[in-house]
């Protein structure tokens, strides 16, 4: 990813997640993913996202 910012738009930020589909990233905000919001303008931040995906790591494996 060449951005080097913290803060990212959706579509560097489904880049950065490696989702392909707006319906799949909507499903992530769906599910608590956190987004600043100014005006109209909507940014996404790595630590967030990291975190984010910290906290919904799964060690189960289903058979």
């Amino acid at each position: 990813m060449t951005n080097t910012s913290e803060y990212m738009n959706m579509k560097e930020a489904m880049a950065y997640l490696g989702v392909k589909s707006c319906r799949a990233f909507y499903a992530l905000r769906a599910a608590g993913l956190p987004q600043i919001t100014v005006g109209k303008s909507k940014r996404y931040s790595k630590r967030s996202i990291d975190h984010f995906m910290k906290e919904h790591e799964s060690s189960k494996v289903t058979a």
